[in-house]
């Protein structure tokens, strides 16, 4: 895990040498830049795997020169392919040197060899072709600025910012989209003219024509296409997935909600640990101070079932005021929720304690359909498919199998199965705002309430688009704010790809989500652990915390300009914490209208 950059043209070593200092939290084992007159490469090292000096980078093979972020957990399998089929040989134990020798044998075929996270840049000495690229889904972050031919790429956006013809305008659509509830973009960033790379896509660029191009390598809804899979593929891939995400050459420990998700990977991987390398394992719980939230009592029970060396952390009020725009600031662009704070302080503590690796559950609630919100379209499945005794039995199951009653699962299905209510919804609170601003944000209303008519369309939609991408990025940021590498078990793509071809059956039964984890588990972990029906996950207490610092809050709303231009003060039943942070961003980034 690392920090990368680079640019083009006559400054290009002034600026990644800039770009470098600001991303020294990503890296701060080594720091090194590249450069041949047409292309400048930099790289912050955190070393994780080959701790030697041979790892470090950038890192060269014949015609080929990376500068490269992530894991390939199969590396070390990829690498013996390569030896045993074209004699190949290695010099150092880095899976940078696997990626360079594989690039160089097959090219973009090499990308579906991997299985792991990454973002980076290669660049063939030769011809000048330059490649951006990043990983399935996009676990690991590439951002982009293009304009006038010169090109600056950074592992984050405040880097790339740093160049001062970019002008830091904001991308209103952005805003819009975050108003109702749509966090991350895909291509676009809330600062005009700053790009990410999509999941599963690179950028070819050639400096000698300045040509580039857009490639998708990866098609999800194609390579899901007319598979079905078993509970029993989705045991041994899940039990492959956490094995893998061990591999490491520097301790590694976990994150700890006590929700089903980040306890399966605890236990998981403190068996394999216990009983192949007989070591010690370390697990992280934030605490909230509202108790109605707090997951502790979960957390515990996990921790002495598998014996567990805990670490708990309690974020404050004043915490919170102290070090919110700290946090902000390795973020780059506007949050969801307080939840990304007490993940903030969980990836601190870990810190601390000296460790460089984390394991999450991420993922898990979108492979599986986790989410409460989720129950609407399963109950429309059955219904499309005449079983209406089915649809009924998961109703009524789900609101004893759930934190939803009956009335609360009723209004769910109202709400998502119909999105003219949704839209209207949104059109009422943010009348205010010019309707041809307004219209972006509900269109993406209607784009994404398509997908609720069809379980797997739900799924594509939420992995790709709509709900895993920005959790990916809070939690990339969060870990790299402390130098500490997240890795997410659920979001190998072997994993989502067995997980999502489950039958609906296996999802959600019983009223139970997450079926096929909870027969996984089963007897593994105590049973009010596998067979718990409320789902919290890291949740701050949002409200006594906004009460709390409510004079805070509304200075910083009322100096926002972005909050007078669209007029946002004055909107009905207003998310406070949503302006506020807002606002902390734009004046934190002097963030400008355009």
């Amino acid at each position: 895990m690392c920090g990368i950059c680079g640019s083009n043209g006559i400054e290009a070593q002034k600026r990644v040498y800039k770009m470098l200092d600001v991303l020294k939290h990503r890296g701060p084992d080594g720091s090194d830049v590249w450069s041949d007159g047409f292309i400048t490469l930099g790289h912050n090292r955190l070393a994780i795997i080959d701790l030697t000096d041979a790892g470090k980078q950038p890192m060269h093979r014949g015609d080929w020169v990376i500068t490269y972020n992530g894991e390939i957990y199969n590396y070390i399998e990829v690498k013996r392919q390569m030896q045993e089929i074209y004699n190949i040989k290695f010099t150092t134990e880095s899976d940078t040197e696997v990626i360079l020798a594989a690039w160089e044998t097959w090219k973009e075929k090499a990308l579906a060899k991997f299985r792991g996270m990454w973002a980076f840049a290669i660049y063939n000495k030769r011809t000048q072709d330059l490649y951006l690229c990043r990983d399935r889904f996009g676990i690991k972050p590439l951002y982009y600025y293009y304009k006038n031919n010169t090109l600056l790429f950074s592992s984050e956006i405040k880097a790339i910012l740093e160049e001062k013809m970019i002008l830091r305008r904001v991308h209103i659509p952005a805003i819009v989209d975050y108003l109702i509830g749509f966090h991350d973009h895909n291509e676009f960033t809330f600062f005009e003219g700053i790009l990410q790379i999509p999941p599963g896509h690179y950028l070819h660029f050639n400096l000698n024509s300045n040509n580039k191009k857009l490639i998708k390598y990866y098609d999800f809804t194609k390579k899901i296409e007319n598979r079905t899979s078993t509970v029993e593929e989705f045991e041994q891939v899940f039990h492959e997935s956490v094995l893998l995400h061990l591999r490491s050459d520097v301790p590694v420990g976990t994150c700890l909600s006590g929700g089903l998700d980040s306890s399966s990977v605890a236990t998981k991987a403190v068996n394999f640990l216990k009983n192949g390398f007989n070591k010690s394992f370390h697990a992280f719980t934030a605490q909230s101070e509202d108790p109605l939230n707090d997951e502790t009592i979960y957390a515990k029970q996990v921790v002495e079932h598998s014996e567990l060396i805990w670490h708990l952390t309690k974020p404050s009020a004043d915490d919170f005021l102290h070090n919110w725009e700290q946090c902000l600031w390795f973020q780059d662009e506007p949050v969801g929720g307080l939840s990304i704070f007490l993940q903030y302080f969980i990836m601190k503590t870990a810190s601390e304690v000296g460790l460089k690796v984390m394991l999450d559950g991420q993922g898990g609630d979108e492979a599986l359909l986790g989410y409460e919100r989720y129950y609407p379209t399963l109950f429309l499945h059955w219904l499309k498919r005449g079983r209406i005794d089915r649809s009924y039995k998961e109703f009524i199951s789900a609101s004893k199998n759930s934190k939803l009653n009956t009335k609360q699962l009723a209004m769910y299905i109202i709400y998502f199965l119909l999105p003219g209510i949704r839209v209207a919804r949104n059109e009422k609170k943010y009348k205010q705002i010019p309707r041809t601003i307004l219209e972006h944000g509900l269109n993406t209303i209607r784009e994404s309430s398509k997908s609720y008519h069809d379980l797997r369309a739900l799924q594509i939609a939420e992995i790709t688009k709509y709900q895993l991408p920005h959790l990916l990025k809070y939690e990339d940021r969060n870990s790299m704010a402390w130098s500490v590498e997240a890795r997410v078990p659920f979001v190998d793509h072997k994993l989502i790809e067995t997980a999502i071809t489950l039958g609906p059956e296996d999802k959600i039964r019983n009223g139970y989500s997450k079926w096929a984890l909870r027969k996984t588990m089963d007897g593994k972990m105590p049973d009010s652990i596998t067979w718990r029906k409320n789902k919290i996950g890291f949740e701050a207490p949002e409200a006594k915390w906004i009460v709390t610092l409510k004079s805070e809050i509304d200075y910083q709303i009322s100096k926002s300009a972005i909050i007078k231009e669209l007029n946002l003060n004055s909107a009905p039943n207003k998310n406070y914490f949503i302006l506020y942070n807002l606002a902390s961003w734009e004046s934190l980034f002097n963030v400008n209208l355009p």
